[in-house]
Formats: C-alpha cells, sequence, structure tokens
C-alpha cells in the first residue's frame, strides 16, 4: 500500500494532467523557435559548479495604435520569468511544472493587453534559469546523476506575442535569433543550492525599451528535440502569504538565525548592504518535529553592488 501512494503521489507531481483529466489540452499553433544564448559546448561536470550565468533575452517592438487584444504564450527550461517595459509578467513561481521535457513542456498565457495599449513602444524581456533542465552533476540519494537520467541543456524560452487590432489586423510578435542576449547578476542557480548574486553586475532596466544593448549578442536557436508543447492544465506555484519569523537571534559571532515556528515552502527575500567584495551566505532549512531535515534552500554570495 505504501509503494501505491508513493506512485500515485509521483505520478500527479510529474503528469498532472491526471488529477486534471477536465483541461482542456487544445494548444495554439507554434511558430516561434526555442531560442538560447549559445551553442552548447560540452565541459567537464567539475566545471558546472562555476558560475553559469543566467541568460536575459529582450526584444523591441512597436505596435500600431488601436489593440483589440494582446496575449502572450511562453514556457521556459528549466525555469524563466518574463517582463514587459520592464515589470514582470503575471505572478507564476518555478513557472512551467516539471515534466519529462523530451515528451512535453507545459505554457503559460497572459493577457497583456492592457500594458500595451498605454503607448507604441515596448520591449519584451526573458530571464532564464537551469532548474530541472540544467542540474548540477550531484548524486542524488548517493548514485543517481541527474544528468544521466533527464533530457539535459542550456537554458532557453519560446514565446508568442500574438496581436489583434480593432480593424481586424494581426501580428506575432515571436521569439527568434533577432533577440538580443546577455549574462545577468544571477551568477548560478540551481534548484538544491540557490542563487549566487552580484550586484556589481546588475544590467540596470535592461527590459526596457530604448535601453543600450550594443555590447549584448544575438541569440542563437535552439535544435534540439523538445517535447510537445501544451497548455499548463494545473494551478501555478505562486506566492500565498508573507510570514515574518517568529523570532531573530544570534547563536555564533556573525550568525543571526530566524525561526519561523512551522514548516514551509519558501522564498527567503532579504537585503543587505555593506562594503564592495564582502559576501553575504544565507542558509534555509526546515525540521518536522522528529527533526528529520525535510528541506534546505541554500542562498550565498549575495554582495552588494556599491
Amino acid at each position: 500500500m505504501r509503494s501505491l501512494i508513493i506512485y500515485i503521489l509521483i505520478s500527479l507531481y510529474i503528469c498532472p494532467t491526471f488529477c486534471r483529466a477536465d483541461t482542456p489540452l487544445s494548444g495554439i499553433e507554434w511558430q516561434a523557435f526555442w531560442i538560447k544564448q549559445k551553442n552548447e559546448v560540452e565541459i567537464p561536470d567539475s566545471l558546472l559548479f562555476g558560475d553559469q550565468s543566467a541568460p536575459i533575452f529582450r526584444k523591441e517592438f512597436r505596435v500600431k495604435p488601436g489593440i483589440r487584444e494582446a496575449t502572450l504564450h511562453i514556457t521556459g527550461l528549466g525555469y524563466y520569468e518574463a517582463y514587459l517595459n520592464h515589470e514582470k509578467i503575471g505572478d507564476l513561481q518555478l513557472d512551467p511544472a516539471w515534466t519529462h521535457y523530451s515528451k512535453r513542456i507545459y505554457y503559460s498565457t497572459f493577457n497583456v493587453t492592457a500594458a500595451l495599449q498605454k503607448k507604441e513602444e515596448h520591449c519584451l524581456g526573458v530571464m532564464a534559469g537551469n532548474g530541472w533542465y540544467n542540474p548540477l552533476p550531484m548524486p542524488m540519494w548517493g548514485r543517481i546523476n541527474l544528468r544521466e537520467h533527464l533530457p539535459v541543456g542550456d537554458p532557453c524560452f519560446i514565446a508568442q506575442l500574438h496581436l489583434e487590432y480593432e480593424n481586424g489586423d494581426r501580428e506575432i510578435i515571436l521569439s527568434d535569433d533577432q533577440w538580443k542576449v546577455s549574462e545577468s547578476d544571477v551568477r548560478r542557480n540551481n534548484v538544491y543550492l540557490g542563487e549566487v548574486i552580484d550586484r556589481r553586475l546588475d544590467p540596470g532596466r535592461w527590459a526596457s525599451y530604448g535601453y543600450n544593448d550594443s555590447n549584448w549578442q544575438y541569440a542563437v536557436i535552439d535544435l534540439s528535440p523538445k517535447g510537445e508543447l501544451l497548455p499548463q492544465p494545473q494551478p501555478p506555484i505562486r506566492i500565498t502569504e508573507q510570514i515574518r519569523p517568529a523570532g531573530v537571534f544570534k547563536k555564533r559571532p556573525r550568525q543571526l538565525y530566524s525561526r519561523y515556528g512551522d514548516k514551509l515552502c519558501r522564498k527567503h527575500p532579504h537585503t543587505a548592504s555593506g562594503r564592495k567584495r564582502r559576501q553575504y551566505n544565507s542558509h534555509l532549512r526546515g525540521t518536522t518535529l522528529s527533526g528529520w531535515l525535510t528541506q534546505f534552500y541554500d542562498q550565498h554570495c549575495r554582495t552588494d553592488k556599491r
């Protein structure tokens, strides 16, 4: 019985359509291309633990007056964040849901009509993260290297912005090799080890129209095989509550601890300031009442850009 319960839980997580049979899976006709920062070069596993900046992509465009509807369809591997005129699109976190990327990949849809009706000049921006598509070669359960068992590759994304005008005209802004791409201040990112951010490398308002991207490179079309693109059927991950720590105390010199009083799945936003090149390490752990370690998240090397 225990094995059956575990199997069902895994099935619900990996294949969410199992529990959302009423969700229609009719998608759109994709004309866009998967794009990434550069062509992949095989490197030793040891170098994967070094800096690999999360790439940021941008595309400027103009619209005609009289937009009736504007819809963005987008997904990325492993994770992505989309921006329009430097404002984050939607409130989704850790998108898309994890699937077997060689079989199916879920995309999300956003209505951005109101933002495009305000003016004619716009910029789409996307930051791509490693997620489960570019994991580190860490032995899981002491023996399984995920890179040997999962489809892997460099972070990439695909997007189509459908524009419909009041006079009946239609237009599509799509991801292709005319997008510009650069490195970001997120120097490392991993689902287990968190992020390394160097604020001295903050690119500024990179997803804004008129930003100087003359030093940026053009994106590369990713031709590696991918699974079928399907609308994301299950409810997305969102931030539903913000909780302040129940207490903050000092346990060792130069170490502060915060207690939340409950087991959570959480992000750990915080700010720090200080001298240049100083590193700020943040470790986040959670335990059950029995004391077993249930989650580990490590955000470190957040360097103040001053």
